[in-house]
């Protein structure tokens, strides 16, 4: 979707600089139009790629490695809301530094608050790849991994 928007702000930008009797406008409208033929393909092409070595994320504009063992966990959240409405999910890597890095090319659209969502099944996946890759859960901070009391039913 986001591929075909700007393949369209291209092919209007292309259409004003073919049609246009103005050197001037010409170029820099044809330049834009070429900017934005660049980002549709680029936006075709955003995906997330694992391997045994880590994740390749292959976004809009640039692409970045991380490797298993820089990455803490994997979760999926929202990034953005809209009047409460239309939120968008996307699984967000937590590196061992503390930072966070949406993993943009999988998200998607949770209506009214949902959380079953590809980008929260995607997360899943990622996270037990995450953890058949790198081992032993790592302490958070230098804290020693307490176990995890349950309250008690009956």
């Amino acid at each position: 979707m986001l591929a075909g928007g700007f393949l369209l702000g291209a092919g209007f930008f292309g259409v004003a600089s073919a049609t246009s009797t103005s050197m001037g406008a010409r170029v820099p409208l044809g330049i834009v139009a070429l900017i934005f033929l660049v980002v549709a393909v680029r936006c075709a092409a955003m995906r997330i790629v694992a391997d045994a070595s880590g994740l390749k994320l292959y976004g809009s504009l640039f692409s970045q490695r991380i490797p298993w063992a820089s990455i803490e966990a994997v979760v999926a959240g929202e990034t953005e809301v809209d009047a409460q409405a239309f939120g968008v999910r996307t699984p967000i890597i937590i590196l061992t530094t503390g930072r966070k890095v949406k993993a943009q090319p999988v998200s998607s659209h949770s209506f009214f608050g949902g959380s079953e969502t590809a980008a929260d099944h995607i997360a899943g996946q990622l996270e037990d790849l995450r953890r058949s890759n790198s081992g032993p859960p790592r302490p958070a901070n230098g804290r020693q991994n307490q176990p995890t009391r349950l309250p008690r039913s009956g």
